[in-house]
This record gives C-alpha cells, structure tokens and sequence, in this order.
C-alpha cells in the first residue's frame, strides 16, 4: 500500500498478513493504487487523480528504478491492471485540453519491458477509474465514473447535472466494446470494483447528487443482465455518507468486503445472496483485500493502523486508499 508520513514525504511499503512492515520506498508524489507483476517481482504505483506519474519500484532489491509520465495532455486515474502474461499494463487516463470539453477517457496500453505505449482506445465513457482484466474472456471491465475534470482544477466536478457513468466491458486487444451497463441513478458515479472467481463483477459508486437522496452504492453485475443492488436498510446505507472506497472479495466465504472512509465502516455482503452480514466501525478506514489462506480481510487506515488477525499501528503512517496482495 501507499502510504504518506507527517513530513509529507510519500512511500510505497510492503507488509506480511499480520501488519508486520517488510519494507518501503520513497516515491516523489502520492500514490493511490499499486499493481504487482509477479514474473519481473515489480510493484507499479500509480499516481492519484490528476498526477501524470507511474513509478516502477524493484521489491527485490527495494528501489525505485523509474518513473513513467502519462502521455501529452492526459493524466493518470491511479489505476492499472495488466494482462494473464503480464506482457502488457492496462492504465486508465483522463484526456483533457485547455477548454475543460468532455472528453472520453482512455485506455492505454504498454508493454512492461520498458513500458512505452502500444496502443490506445476509448474506455466509452468520461472519467474512468479503476480496471480489471477478465482473464477468462481476455477483457478489460472499466468502472466509468461519469465525471469530467481538468488539471487545472484538479478536484472540481465539471460536469454533475449531466454525468454518465457506466460499467463497460472492453475487448483488451481489439478495444471493442462488448457490453456496458449503467447504474439506475445518474448521479451515481461508478468507482471501484472486484470480481468473483466465477466471473460476477461487483461496483462501488460514490453519489454524486441530493445528500438526502440515500439509495444502493454497491451493486453485482452478470454478463447480459441488469445490474442488481445489493439489498440493506435504508438507515445502513445512510452509514456510509454516499460514499464507498475499496472492495474485496473473499471467494471461500463467499463475502465481500466494501470500506467506507468517509462513513468510517467496513460491510460484509453474501456474494450468494447480495444481500448485507454486517457492518464495523473503523476510524478512517479505506484500503481492503482479501486473505483467502486465513478466510479473513486486512483493512488500512488513514491513522496507520493495519487490521487482520492482529492489529498494528504504524505511528505517523496514514495509509492511501488501497491494499494490492503480492503472492
């Protein structure tokens, strides 16, 4: 997981299933999601939403050998995947100009030997965020967030009243797109996302629209079907403040785990069913993945704490927004 200490200096670190520190290095910005290739043992940081930065970090000897800048006029979404071979780094990207127009975002591929560009297609939607690669079908699913930014003001949304988010599956070598859905409320901007082992896609979304407008944010997808929330109270949706951050699945408990950091919790779902097990209070919590060996989920927190089977507190640590498994 990434991480930035009191200083301000950002890092990328490595820990074992019970939160012990192996070790770390120091990148030049913040990162906001990792990926691990296991055949080259690299570690690709990316750079949050809108740095133009991917760090390629050696684990072995623990050092950062390079970094990769985003091509002209597009900058990263602090998301990428690559494929079964790990030949090829998928990257989501926001394509911009000087005007603020609405853009479709880009999918860009590299190859991993000195990762210069292949290749680049249309994500068939504005503003994507984190990918995955179906290996199975050999495609890409891309969570759309729908909304439109600029680096010259990087946080401001510039296009609410008429976003479009959507799911889409995209062919990783022709850049066709095979199928796309979209979440019944608009304002529903679709972020991150896991998928099952037996293929089912399951999405956060962060509401975009009327804070009392308190509705699902988490939905499963199957190929060829509607998407289908998943089912809770009204007042346990209320828990999460409109807002999701990262999912996981445990497949041997047929459970899946979502955070909220802005809600301070973490829920359970039945995969099975869809429907909710429980909900944990953690104190800025965000970063989650999945166990498997120990049918358990380690959580990060903005406050330096690592939970699992035990909990460790890395003083002056404030873990980012995700976990990346390295096995």
């Amino acid at each position: 997981s990434a991480y930035t200490d009191l200083s301000g200096k950002h890092f990328v670190a490595w820990f074992d299933q019970n939160g012990v520190l192996l070790g770390n290095v120091e990148i030049p910005n913040r990162a906001h999601d990792l990926c691990y290739i296991a055949k080259k043992q690299l570690l690709l940081a990316f750079s949050r939403r809108p740095g133009n930065k991917l760090f390629v970090i050696d684990l072995l000897n623990k050092s950062l050998i390079t970094g990769i800048k985003s091509g002209e006029g597009k900058h990263f979404y602090g998301h990428g995947v690559t494929n079964t071979t790990g030949e090829y780094l998928y990257t989501t990207e926001n394509q911009f100009d000087d005007k603020s127009t609405p853009l479709n975002g880009k999918i860009v591929v590299r190859n991993t030997r000195n990762f210069n560009v292949e290749a680049e297609f249309d994500s068939f939607g504005i503003g994507p965020h984190q990918l995955l690669y179906d290996h199975n079908r050999q495609n890409l699913v891309v969570a759309n967030g729908g909304i439109q930014t600029h680096p010259n003001n990087p946080r401001a949304k510039l296009n609410v009243d008429t976003m479009r988010p959507n799911l889409s599956y995209i062919n990783a070598y022709s850049g066709n797109l095979e199928e796309q859905v979209a979440p019944p409320v608009y304002t529903l901007s679709v972020r991150h996302l896991t998928m099952a082992k037996n293929g089912n896609v399951f999405i956060g979304c962060q509401n975009q629209g009327f804070e009392n407008l308190n509705q699902p944010l988490i939905f499963s997808h199957t190929r060829s079907e509607a998407l289908k929330p998943l089912k809770a109270a009204v007042f346990e949706w209320q828990r999460f403040k409109h807002y999701t951050g990262s999912l996981a699945i445990n497949d041997t408990l047929n459970t899946l785990a979502v955070t909220s950091p802005r809600g301070w919790i973490v829920s359970y779902w039945n995969t099975k069913l869809n429907t909710l097990k429980s909900i944990n209070s953690l104190s800025d919590c965000s970063g989650v993945a999945s166990l498997n060996t120990s049918q358990n989920f380690i959580k990060t927190t903005g406050r330096g704490l690592i939970q699992s089977n035990l909990d460790v507190v890395h003083k002056g640590v404030r873990w980012d927004n995700h976990i990346t498994s390295v096995t």
